[in-house]
């Protein structure tokens, strides 16, 4: 079905951005039609991977209370160890692992881009020395 609705897109495209030089219509087809299904492969992946993230399940799939307790005991536990620490380092954490760019991470915690390696891993090593001390 996917496969269908990802034809009808590309001829859709075509019928609306008609290639100004309409020497080879196969072609420009076929590029649309490969980055069409990328853009779709990449979608799903990441779909599942926020959705598995999430914790939510995919039909088929039961839930295990005693992971769900397990998940859930972890997530407590790390955000305890992140209150324990400075405000700036438990930011520079979550963003970074929230996939923001050290530009990112330098813009919202007000430090040079330069600093921010250094600061995410003395940042880490709290953490990680916190953590390990139950």
């Amino acid at each position: 079905m996917e496969a269908e609705d990802l034809t009808v897109e590309t001829f859709v495209r075509y019928l609306h951005n008609l290639p100004v030089r309409n020497e080879h219509p196969q072609a420009w087809l076929l590029r649309v039609a490969t980055r069409l299904g990328y853009n779709a492969l990449r979608s799903a992946k990441r779909r599942d991977h926020y959705e598995e993230r999430a914790g939510l399940y995919i039909a088929g799939k039961p839930s295990d209370p005693s992971r769900e307790l397990e998940r859930d005991r972890e997530r407590n536990r790390v955000r305890s160890v992140l209150r324990k620490m400075d405000q700036r380092s438990t930011a520079i954490l979550l963003l970074h692992h929230s996939g923001c760019s050290y530009k990112e991470i330098a813009a919202a915690v007000n430090v040079s881009p330069n600093s921010v390696g250094t600061l995410l891993v003395r940042a880490q090593k709290r953490f990680a020395r916190l953590y390990g001390a139950k």
